[in-house]
């Protein structure tokens, strides 16, 4: 959500200063979306692989796969 979506929102509320209450909002929401961006980050990097191991001519190697696919949901992967 934005600053602008969050303004809407709040924007009708009887408050002297709406500045009090919309920076630590935003704050807290910004806090938030940096563990999102990061698990975001992961799911993309495990889909591309899927992807990859798709790809490829053989699909043998099922251990490999999961194990990476580990790997990257963890953040381990390079």
């Amino acid at each position: 959500m934005s600053e602008k979506q969050v303004w809407e929102i709040i924007k009708d509320f009887n408050c002297a200063d709406l500045n009090i209450v919309l920076e630590p909002a935003i704050a807290v929401w910004n806090s938030q979306q940096v563990p999102i961006d990061k698990l975001q980050k992961r799911v993309n990097q495990a889909s591309q692989m899927l992807q990859d191991w798709s790809d490829q001519t053989y699909r043998d190697d099922a251990e490999q796969l999961i194990g990476e696919l580990r790997d990257v949901l963890r953040g381990e992967h390079e």
